[in-house]
């Protein structure tokens, strides 16, 4: 039952245009939970999963992308140059299918309608956050990605914002669609004038950079903080999540969707309880293993440790409520803490405590055994670290270009490179269950496919980066492997190195005809 309902509650917020970036264990456990056929490979598994969809949803076709979804409908407000490159899995659909977010809390029945504390240090991405600290955009510290304007389900469209200074940075990307120093002008400005009046200029930046995760959040968070009166718009915050979480694998981006689903959700109910719940295990489970994410661990057990135990665990009898949820308090810690993360140390006092507040006589084996693998996080997390400060995660997404600047594509496709040689090469001593038929262990087949996941979102336009990880998936998962090479396709539709390669991988496995279409 709680599989099921934690399907319900998040799955509305994956487009149908993103169920290829799923794995295939995650298609196939959506589609048995809908008691749906698991065979085939993972072209035929997500059509399956998209007819099933279409079916609940009421039947029709999805919109195709940048189409309007009937006659009549209003054309983007803003147009601008458009990066023709931009991977078609990242522009942003008709938006179909929002987050559902259960009971949700009337922002004026409370003191603050933003998620976010207000005095914040912004762009603080990499720390550990103090007691009362969230995440607050901030002007200097930005860098951005793309995605097609369309008009937010809930806003009129706007007329095109335009100044001087907007102005002269649109002719310059007029002669050069990649100075990312003319886009760091507009999604500044945007940020400065929040909505509703920047809503086209954060749209006029991800339609060029569309997998821009600072840009994306600075926009959600805009969103989230409302007008100047305060009114928030929360079917335009569940569109925006909706259309960049799964194509944005960013620790903080995905902490601003946490910390939302906590604001609007009621704590007090069951059904609050369980979406929020069901928005942390999702979060952990697709960015639980970035060097940023100790914040996004420190909150889910947090909330763990308050919620009811009847609602957190409603599967259990009454009398083992308390006894079940003091046991998924004790998983996510222990999963916490075997990551390389900032806030390892924070984590391992809180895992001591609450250990400790249970029973001292059994804390002691618990925390000796965990204490190796905590260890050796500690002391991966030194290395991790000092190469994580060198990158840009979410950053503009700029062509191979030489250049000196230690921020440039060129520079950073090097930094990532450093940084995914470094996953690969297992610093924890990771080791696969062979008996289950593992070649890989678990965490680490999902931490290196993350560094490659965060490297693209600013490097798409680099094919030997998209060659690199299909190689790496290769050896791991066939459809994996498949599912990259698309998306390599998608992105540089031109790339004959990345259509051949494609071809290659298919026509290994025997299917002629798949590598010569």
């Amino acid at each position: 039952a709680h599989r099921r309902y934690r399907r319900t509650m998040v799955e509305p917020l994956i487009e149908h245009r993103l169920l290829k970036r799923l794995r295939v264990a995650e298609l196939k456990e959506l589609l048995e939970q809908r008691g749906l056929s698991t065979e085939g490979i993972k072209d035929e598994l997500v059509t399956r999963l998209e007819e099933a969809r279409s079916a609940e949803e009421g039947g029709g076709a999805e919109p195709a992308v940048g189409t309007p979804a009937a006659e009549g409908e209003d054309a983007p407000a803003v147009e601008v140059p458009v990066d023709e490159g931009a991977p078609a899995d990242a522009a942003p659909a008709q938006v179909e299918d929002v987050l559902e977010a259960s009971p949700t809390i009337d922002p004026a029945a409370t003191n603050d309608s933003e998620v976010f504390e207000p005095g914040d240090p912004a762009g603080a991405e990499g720390g550990e956050p103090g007691p009362a600290q969230e995440i607050m955009p901030d002007a200097a510290d930005v860098d951005t990605v793309a995605s097609e304007p369309v008009s937010l389900p809930s806003a009129a469209p706007l007329p095109p914002v335009s100044s001087a200074k907007l102005d002269r940075a649109r002719a310059r990307i007029q002669a050069n669609r990649h100075d990312l120093d003319a886009w760091e002008v507009i999604f500044t400005d945007a940020q400065t004038r929040g909505v509703p009046e920047g809503r086209s200029l954060f749209e006029e930046v991800l339609a060029a950079h569309p997998t821009a995760s600072r840009v994306w959040r600075a926009y959600a968070e805009a969103e989230i903080a409302g007008d100047t009166g305060g009114n928030r718009d929360d079917e335009a915050v569940k569109a925006i999540f909706s259309r960049c979480l799964l194509s944005c694998p960013s620790a903080i981006l995905w902490r601003s969707y946490t910390k939302y689903m906590e604001k609007t959700n009621d704590a007090a109910t069951e059904e609050g309880v369980q979406a929020i719940k069901a928005a942390f295990e999702y979060t952990v489970d697709t960015v639980g293993e970035d060097v940023e994410s100790g914040p996004l661990w420190l909150d889910y057990v947090t909330f763990l440790k308050a919620a009811d135990p009847a609602h957190a665990c409603p599967d259990a009898k009454a009398e083992q409520a308390e006894s079940a949820r003091m046991q998924e308090v004790r998983r996510a810690y222990q999963r916490a803490i075997s990551v390389p993360t900032n806030s390892i140390d924070a984590l391992y006092r809180e895992y001591d405590a609450f250990e400790h507040g249970i029973s001292a006589a059994l804390a002691k084996p618990l925390l000796a055994e965990v204490k190796p693998q905590v260890d050796v996080a500690r002391a991966a997390l030194k290395e991790r670290k000092k190469l994580h400060d060198q990158l840009v995660v979410g950053g503009l997404a700029g062509p191979p270009a030489t250049s000196k600047d230690d921020k440039s594509p060129d520079a950073q496709a090097k930094a990532w490179r450093a940084m995914i040689a470094w996953e690969r090469s297992n610093p924890q001593k990771l080791a696969p269950n062979t008996e289950a038929g593992e070649t890989a262990h678990p965490q680490l087949v999902a931490r290196v496919a993350l560094a490659y996941d965060q490297a693209l979102m600013s490097l798409w336009n680099f094919p030997d980066i998209w060659l690199e990880f299909a190689a790496w998936q290769e050896s791991i998962d066939h459809e994996e492997a498949k599912a990259v090479l698309q998306r390599a396709r998608d992105a540089l539709p031109d790339c004959l190195l990345v259509h051949l390669a494609a071809a290659d991988l298919v026509e290994a496995r025997g299917d002629a005809a798949a590598a010569a279409a």
